[in-house]
């Protein structure tokens, strides 16, 4: 009997001396939050590699300016018919914008008819260029054009892997959704699934991200004490009985990885590589109070000569063990995959620097066509004809004017020797009073004759500047007994440089300003009337 008990008592020492504590001091909280980064880039979208909505615009503008420049007119007369029927049917395009040419010809008209009149101006100038101004904008659109792709897309060489998919397998062992209750696979009991001493690598660790974790974070039945190397509080009891079994709690595990990566959203993919790196280092670092333990992640006791039990004494850990040999490292599956991951990363951050350059060559090419646009449109203002010579109402109101300032003078007149032309003496025999008005007939010849001295090239003042210095013929220029003609220095308002020399003049008051041929026929017009 005596011995009996004794045996019991035995029995009951190797349990409690083999389910020893767990970690309780975050021994395990740097391996942690590595592969908490992990699990959170897991939950990020494919990384997308997208062209700036400014290139999309740019790339836009060339083709529609590129089709405008090769189908001017039609383009522009399409557009005036797609405003008065959206629904014109291709059939009743222009000439030019049918067949093949239909569809990017109804684009580009439907675009012109979104611009504002300004820019309209801008793109039409530069259809009618013939000063090169045209050859230069279509180069330039054409180059903005082999930017891009008949999408509208920057021509960028996109990754074609799946960065989400490779993160998952990683982190859950299988390809598809992410899974609200992970789910591990024992195998026997927690030793053999995360790992014993040389040469047993832990499959279940192997397998998954999810997996390490379990086995460097959970808790068990055999624990005396809850595990806490991982985090503050104590890890759930995690079933541990062979075949596939839910993870414990895993919501409490996610808010944990949050917590320790607060900006995880923000810095998204920017977590997997130095994540990747500090958990490779770790797994070829040498552990154990010898040095000479490695492929282990995780913490272990004394000279770590145990296995990854749970237990944090004894030599053993709460840890997953990789070695298949004393001498070889079997790296987890699950950190190829997230290599993979990482290298797919890499290519999309290469394809978004490509982007980031040849968005900036569209917009270098862009301002450079609207540079030409603006210069184009400018030059074209600037080499304009200047106005002709008013004509019509402005001559006519000139005339007017004229005319009516030659008529007030006459009659200021009062002697009849004063009332010359283009005046005529109307008292008869009488020598003073107001009997000095506008002679029409003399104004109509004068003004005929300005008409025909301007339409044959000479000035209107050559009439009695033919006399030269015959001061005889010049006095003796009469129209009956008016003087048309006279020996006399200049007057005010006549212009002559030399308005202080005696030369022939003309006597007219009409003459004194000089009329331009246009003005000349409307005052003739108008004193015939």
């Amino acid at each position: 009997m005596l011995l009996i008990t004794l045996t019991t008592t035995t029995a009951i020492l190797v349990l409690k001396q083999v389910s020893g504590a767990g970690p309780a001091n975050g021994q395990n909280k740097q391996t942690f939050t590595s592969l908490c980064a992990l699990v959170l880039a897991a939950q990020l979208e494919n990384p997308k590699v997208e062209t700036p909505q400014t290139a999309q615009t740019a790339l836009t503008t060339a083709k529609h300016i590129s089709t405008l420049l090769k189908h001017g007119g039609d383009v522009v007369a399409l557009a005036k018919q797609l405003k008065n029927n959206a629904a014109l049917e291709k059939e009743h395009f222009p000439a030019t914008c049918k067949t093949e040419h239909a569809e990017p010809c109804k684009q580009a008209a439907t675009w012109l008819n979104n611009l504002s009149e300004a820019e309209k101006a801008k793109l039409l100038a530069a259809t009618e260029d013939n000063r090169g101004f045209k050859q230069q904008i279509n180069e330039t659109v054409e180059a903005l054009k082999d930017l891009g792709t008949p999408g509208g897309e920057l021509k960028v060489t996109k990754p074609s892997g799946d960065v989400a998919t490779k993160l998952r397998e990683a982190v859950y062992g299988a390809p598809g959704p992410i899974p609200a209750d992970p789910t591990v696979t024992v195998t026997t009991d927690r030793e053999t699934s995360c790992g014993k001493a040389d040469p047993a690598p832990g499959a279940m660790a192997a397998k998954s991200i999810v997996g390490t974790i379990v086995c460097l974070c959970a808790t068990d039945s055999g624990d005396s004490t809850s595990n806490k190397g991982c985090y503050d509080s104590p890890t759930d009891e995690q079933n541990f009985g062979n075949g596939r079994q839910t993870v414990a709690n895993w919501n409490n595990i996610l808010g944990a990885c949050k917590k320790l990566h607060p900006n995880h959203e923000r810095i998204g993919y920017g977590l997997v590589a130095p994540a990747v790196a500090a958990l490779h280092r770790e797994l070829y670092a040498t552990k154990g109070s010898g040095g000479n333990k490695n492929g282990i992640l995780g913490a272990i006791d004394g000279t770590g000569a145990g296995s990854c039990t749970g237990e944090h004494g004894r030599t053993n850990g709460a840890c997953a063990m990789f070695k298949t040999t004393a001498d070889n490292i079997q790296e987890p599956t699950w950190m190829i995959k997230a290599r993979a991951a990482l290298e797919e990363i890499a290519k999309t951050q290469d394809a978004k620097s490509a982007t980031t350059v040849t968005a900036g060559e569209a917009a270098a090419l862009n301002a450079t066509l609207t540079t030409l646009l603006n210069l184009n449109k400018l030059t074209a203002l600037k080499e304009q004809p200047t106005k002709p010579t008013p004509t019509g109402d402005a001559n006519a109101v000139e005339a007017t004017k004229q005319h009516e300032e030659a008529d007030k003078d006459c009659k200021t007149k009062e002697k009849d020797t004063e009332c010359t032309e283009p005046c005529t003496w109307e008292g008869g025999d009488a020598k003073t009073g107001k009997h000095c008005k506008l002679n029409t007939t003399a104004v109509n010849n004068q003004a005929a004759k300005a008409e025909k001295n301007g339409a044959t090239g000479g000035a209107t003042s050559t009439g009695c500047a033919r006399h030269g210095t015959d001061k005889a013929k010049c006095e003796n220029d009469k129209t009956g007994d008016k003087q048309i003609c006279a020996w006399r220095k200049g007057k005010e308002g006549e212009d002559d440089k030399d308005k202080d020399k005696e030369m022939c003049r003309s006597s007219s008051f009409l003459i004194k300003k000089k009329l331009s041929p246009s003005m000349a026929a409307v005052f003739v017009g108008m004193v015939a009337f």
